[in-house]
């Protein structure tokens, strides 16, 4: 088991923000129940958002249509010639 949070890297500043604001207002209560669970569990401490930025995030090679330079600069971020 990992000592400390468990950190999520988010490359929307947007859903950091709500992953921490904990106020629910009319805008948020459509939110599926899952949502507001991981805002229960950054409040007590077991899971840490953080911002990563697009140009940083390996996960884009994977969701988003690349092109060659961001391709390769994907490849070598898995570590891959």
């Amino acid at each position: 088991m990992p000592e400390g949070p468990i950190t999520i890297y988010k490359d929307n500043t947007g859903a950091k923000k709500w992953a921490k604001d904990l106020t629910l207002n009319k805008n948020k209560r459509h939110l599926r129940i899952a949502y507001h669970y991981v805002r229960q569990e950054v409040a007590e401490g077991n899971i840490r958002v953080e911002y990563v930025a697009s140009a940083k995030n390996p996960i884009d090679g994977f969701i988003k249509a690349l092109a060659r330079k961001d391709f390769k600069r994907f490849i070598s971020l898995l570590g891959m010639a």
